[in-house]
C-alpha cells in the first residue's frame, strides 16, 4: 500500500466512549481495546466484549488499538468480528453522502474487505443489551497467546424458565474469508433445550459449511476440526453461564 495521504484519526476525543443507553450500549469506533476490557459497565452487560478484547495481541497492542480498527480492517482471524455477529450489532458509517447504518451480517464482504465507502468512516458500533437470563462467551483457539485465531466462536444464550433456548446468537471466525454467522446453527438450537447431542449435531452442521483458509496456522482439514471443537466448548460454557442465571 502506497497512500498519497496518510490521515491519523486517534486525537479525535468525540469518537472514543462507552454508553449505556435504553435497550442498548454505543461504543465510538476510537475505543481502545484495553478500555473495553476494563469496562465496568460491559462487564456487567456484555461480557463476551471484555472477553473478545482481552484476547487481542499483547498489552501494547490493547492500549492502542481500537475496536472500529480491528472491525474495519476485517481479518477473517479478528475477534471482535464474530462477538458483533454474535450480538447482532449494527455500525454506524459517517461520509459526505451522510450518514447509514449496517448489520454487522452485512458488513464484511470478503478477507480485509467492507461495505464502507472509500469516503466513508466507521464512528460506532451499537450493541443491543441482551435480555435477563442471557448469557455469553468467546471462546478462541490461538498458536499463542495474543495470536490471531485459529478458530473461534462467540456465542450468546438464553434461556426460558423451562431450560428452552429462547434466544441465540452465534459468530464465528476459521469457516472462510470473513466472519460468519452461522443460521443454520441457531436454528437448530432454537427452541429447543440445548442436550450434549444437540451440541454434537451444531459441530457438524458447522464443518459441512466451512470452507477455511488454509495457512500456517493450519491446513483445511485441521481448521474445520479445530472450528467444530471451539463451537462446541463456546455453546456448553455458554449453556452453563446462562443456566445460572435463568428465571426460575
Amino acid at each position: 500500500a502506497r497512500p498519497k495521504y496518510l490521515i491519523d484519526i486517534h486525537r479525535i476525543a468525540d469518537l472514543s466512549y462507552i454508553r449505556e443507553e435504553p435497550a442498548q450500549i454505543r461504543i465510538g469506533a476510537m475505543t481502545r481495546h484495553v478500555e473495553i476490557e476494563e469496562s465496568a459497565v460491559l462487564r456487567e452487560k456484555i461480557p463476551m466484549l471484555c472477553e473478545a478484547a482481552s484476547k487481542i495481541g499483547d498489552a501494547q497492542v490493547r492500549n492502542r488499538g481500537t475496536i472500529g480498527g480491528g472491525l474495519v480492517e476485517a481479518d477473517p482471524a479478528g475477534d471482535y468480528g464474530p462477538v458483533a455477529l454474535a450480538l447482532n450489532a449494527k455500525l454506524k458509517c459517517v461520509g459526505p453522502k451522510g450518514e447509514r447504518i449496517i448489520a454487522a451480517e452485512d458488513f464484511f464482504t470478503f478477507a480485509y474487505t467492507t461495505t464502507l465507502e472509500s469516503d466513508e468512516i466507521l464512528t460506532e458500533v451499537i450493541f443491543p443489551l441482551p435480555d435477563k437470563g442471557n448469557a455469553g462467551v468467546y471462546v478462541k483457539l490461538e498458536r499463542v497467546a495474543g495470536d490471531f485465531a485459529i478458530a473461534s466462536a462467540a456465542v450468546q444464550i438464553g434461556l426460558d424458565k423451562d431450560g428452552v433456548c429462547n434466544n441465540i446468537g452465534i459468530g464465528v471466525t476459521g469457516a472462510g474469508p470473513i466472519p460468519q454467522k452461522p443460521v443454520a446453527v441457531e436454528v437448530l438450537l432454537r427452541g429447543r433445550k440445548i442436550t450434549a447431542a444437540l451440541i454434537d449435531g451444531a459441530g457438524a452442521i458447522i464443518q459441512e459449511g466451512a470452507d477455511p483458509i488454509e495457512d500456517l496456522r493450519g491446513s483445511a482439514a485441521y481448521k474445520k476440526k479445530a472450528l467444530s471443537a471451539i463451537l462446541r466448548r463456546a455453546i456448553a460454557e455458554s449453556l452453563r453461564r446462562a443456566e445460572a442465571v435463568r428465571p426460575s
